[in-house]
């Protein structure tokens, strides 16, 4: 009996333990809901206080005060009521807006005002805690104040038109940049020296008026005139993003970034650089889904030097990848330190125009291969390496039906052309040859309109011009090239070389 006692004993205290400890737990979650919802319902609880203590007590202290005498209460009552028409109109004046949002802010604020001061001036001789003013106070204060609760909800959860605002700095001066029919809406900083908002123009209004006035808004914010972009809306014409850039997080260079091997395919992106937020400048052109060629352009000192030292030196770490420069003017100067990695440097004009005049057979040649080898266009599956053709001062070079030739065959057979000048007008390349040059990589120029020959249409109307000349070193706007088109109208800087480390590099890389 005793065995069978300390059985059941034993068997029933595990039971109890688990009883107390359900108990437990049930009593924490109990209190973890109950602390949220209280968390949950601070927000809302001062309408309720300020209706049910402001007005006994305000209305306690004017009875008390003015009530007793028929005069002072007449009087007292007239005060208040010449009173709270002055208040009121000040409330509905100052709280004047042009969304929806404010326009009912400025109607309950207005009503909540008039409503408030009505009620006070009633109590001068009524008291508070009569009747009707007990009625009005209860049922009317729970009114004003679940109105209050209801604006923070809507606040809380309409989005966009919560946010939308034409206040602050760009709505003081939306009459001066010529804004009046714009709205601005959720504004905020990303963090990485750059602010973008929503824009959406009024019926009568353009997307297009908006662009033309990015200088004045740059001029008025007192930011570059490169740091202004409105951006439309593919599928709006009524809506645009503009960016903002208020701090320049690139001005103390940009760092080489090394491959993450050596012996890439041609297909791995490129490292070029950073954009204005910080994120990295990926060149893909092999990887894309169409080989495009580039259309480098910028005047002296602007640049395309440093670029062309980086792009090189990553392709001449790359397997299955041949590199040739036609650099007439500086030549060894320029990439000398990393010959080693380059399999054809032209520096002898006759020279460079056999080479131009070569391509075409060139290209038919491949041509035949990959369509041997089962390609329609190359990949690294072909036993043919890519080839890459970058082109100084073309125009010194190849006259323009040749050029434009080549640029229009060679992408399908893996020969990617890069054309690099100071200004692409029709006197340096032909219109046909930017056609076919689908890439582009803008440094500085002297004249905002020069970047029209290098840039599309739609990111030179965005305000993504670089019309800094050579102040700003690095500086560019690319285009093509598997870039996102998001990224076409943002800053980028490429990255500064040191001759010694990219020779060493690429000497590693050679075998």
């Amino acid at each position: 009996m005793a065995r069978k006692k300390n059985a059941e004993t034993a068997a029933v205290a595990p039971a109890a333990g688990v009883g107390s400890e359900l108990a437990t737990v049930g009593k924490g979650v109990v209190k973890a809901i109950a602390g949220h919802a209280l968390s949950r319902a601070l927000p809302y609880t001062p309408p309720w206080i300020a209706a049910a203590t402001l007005p006994p007590a305000a209305g306690t202290a004017v009875n008390l005060l003015w009530g007793g005498e028929a005069l002072s209460a007449g009087l007292a009552s007239a005060g208040l009521a010449v009173g709270g028409v002055v208040l009121t109109g000040i409330v509905w004046k100052t709280g004047d807006g042009t969304s929806k949002v404010r326009r009912f802010r400025r109607a309950q604020a207005t009503a909540t005002t008039a409503a408030s001061m009505g009620w006070l001036t009633c109590a001068v001789a009524a008291g508070p805690f009569g009747r009707p003013m007990l009625d009005l106070w209860l049922y009317g204060g729970a009114l004003l104040a679940a109105s209050w609760n209801a604006r923070q909800i809507m606040a809380a959860g309409s989005g966009a038109e919560a946010e939308e605002t034409n206040s602050g700095t760009l709505g003081k001066l939306q009459a001066a940049i010529g804004w009046e029919k714009v709205t601005v809406k959720d504004a905020q900083g990303t963090g990485k020296g750059t602010v973008t908002a929503a824009i959406e123009v009024a019926p009568g209004g353009t997307v297009e008026a908006v662009q033309s006035t990015t200088g004045r808004v740059a001029a008025a914010l007192q930011v570059p005139p490169s740091g202004v972009i409105v951006t439309p809306d593919p599928e709006n014409g009524a809506r645009a993003t503009v960016s903002l850039r208020v701090a320049d997080l690139l001005k103390h260079g940009v760092e080489f970034a090394f491959p993450a091997a050596l012996g890439l395919d041609p297909t791995a992106p490129i490292p070029a650089g950073l954009y204005a937020d910080g994120e990295v400048w990926w060149l893909d052109p092999f990887g894309a889904d169409i080989l495009q060629h580039l259309l480098v352009m910028g005047v002296t000192g602007a640049g395309k030097s440093e670029f062309a030292r980086t792009v090189f030196a990553h392709l001449a770490t790359r397997s299955q990848l041949s590199l040739h420069v036609i650099d007439l003017a500086k030549g060894r100067q320029t990439v000398g330190h990393i010959g080693s990695g380059i399999d054809w440097l032209i520096q002898d004009p006759k020279e460079a125009k056999r080479y131009v005049k070569s391509l075409p057979a060139a290209i038919r040649a491949r041509g035949d291969v990959l369509a041997a080898e089962g390609l329609d266009s190359w990949t690294p599956a072909s036993s043919l390496n890519a080839v890459v053709t970058w082109i100084e001062e073309a125009a010194d070079v190849s006259d323009f039906e040749e050029l434009e030739e080549i640029a229009r065959k060679a992408r399908s057979v893996g020969i990617w052309l890069i054309v690099s000048l100071q200004r692409a007008t029709w006197g340096n390349v032909s219109t046909d040859i930017r056609a076919n040059l689908q890439a582009s990589a803008c440094f500085g120029v002297d004249k905002p309109g020069d970047a029209s020959f290098c840039l599309p249409d739609s990111v030179t109307d965005a305000g993504a011009v670089p019309a800094w000349g050579s102040s700003r070193p690095g500086y560019a706007f690319a285009t093509g090239m598997g870039i996102p088109m998001d990224r076409w109208t943002m800053e980028a800087r490429s990255s500064l070389t040191d001759r010694s480390v990219l020779a060493a590099l690429v000497d590693a890389a050679a075998p």
